[in-house]
């Protein structure tokens, strides 16, 4: 039975939100011994690469730290929330070693409650890459048209989100994918950074994977669009009482508030169980009045997200 290869990358502050996805995930997965955790990152301090290995180590699975040079990026575009590390997905390929040929790529703000080993086992149909359609973008004809135009790619080819990744590593390193996006991603100014230069070079070239392994906000909340397009999109309303993987990928951050049920309490429930129980993660502030909104409304209209374990 071959080995599962999942990696993660960030900087010293995601660390602990990093923690707390692959405590989920070892705690979920069928064969938790048989994962291979890479961590490619620009400075995690020692002190919590200890913590990272503590959380994880009980499980019997592997944790390898990867420093490559990342100064390719230094003149790289930010915006909004995200940090340099977000481009450090690119270096994915030339990061991991050459006999490790499929791999899943993870955000840090994410928390787990299926089974990753059937997420591994999901069928490429012979593409590179395997991903969850952005429900954020594809809900929005503007935003669509906006991106299509933005990336010269056609609006009905769909866009995916990169916080989760399905890689075909051989088809990358032959095809020199990561290397195009990388290119692409630092000639101009890209909204949505290297997601967007991903989605530019896989245009027509990756699977859609079910929703439930990339649960956004638009699933685990109220989605005005996602309830007037319910037929089309009834799979992105089923994933949300079904196992896989629940994304924080807003600006609103469960770690960026107190516990609020329906929305942080799978994070900090995750937390208390791992090396980074002990540390101060958020101030007193009540979570966003825009999420607690989202929330209430979609615990009337959907099943709200609860933890499996």
């Amino acid at each position: 039975m071959d080995r599962i290869s999942i990696v993660f990358c960030s900087d010293d502050n995601f660390a602990q939100h990093s923690a707390v996805t692959m405590r989920s995930i070892v705690e979920h997965c069928s064969r938790p011994a048989d994962i291979d955790f890479y961590y490619i990152h620009d400075g995690i301090s020692e002190e919590k690469q200890v913590r990272l290995r503590r959380t994880i180590e009980e499980f019997g699975a592997t944790l390898t730290f990867l420093t490559p040079d990342v100064s390719v990026f230094k003149d790289a575009f930010i915006n909004h929330y995200y940090s340099l590390a977000s481009y450090f997905r690119l270096l994915v390929p030339s990061c991991l070693p050459q006999e490790v040929h499929r791999c899943i790529y993870l955000d840090g703000d994410m928390v787990v409650d299926g089974d990753v080993a059937e997420l591994w086992a999901t069928d490429l149909e012979g593409r590179p890459l395997g991903a969850v359609p952005d429900l954020g973008v594809v809900l929005s004809p503007k935003r669509t048209q906006s991106k299509a135009k933005e990336l010269g790619i056609p609006s009905e080819s769909g866009y995916f989100n990169a916080g989760l990744l399905l890689i075909d590593l051989d088809a990358w390193r032959r095809e020199r994918y990561a290397d195009q996006a990388a290119e692409l991603a630092l000639s101009r100014p890209l909204k949505s950074h290297d997601q967007d230069a991903l989605n530019a070079v896989f245009t027509g070239r990756w699977t859609p994977i079910d929703f439930r392994w990339n649960k956004m906000p638009a699933v685990y909340g109220f989605s005005m669009k996602l309830l007037l397009h319910a037929g089309k999109y009834r799979k992105a309303i089923e994933a949300r009482k079904r196992p896989g993987i629940l994304h924080y990928a807003s600006r609103h951050k469960p770690w960026k508030a107190r516990e609020t049920e329906g929305f942080s309490t799978p994070y900090y429930d995750v937390l208390r169980r791992t090396a980074f129980a002990d540390c101060a993660v958020t101030s007193d502030a009540p979570a966003a009045k825009s999420e607690r909104l989202r929330i209430a409304l979609g615990r009337v209209l959907y099943i709200p997200f609860e933890s499996s374990r």
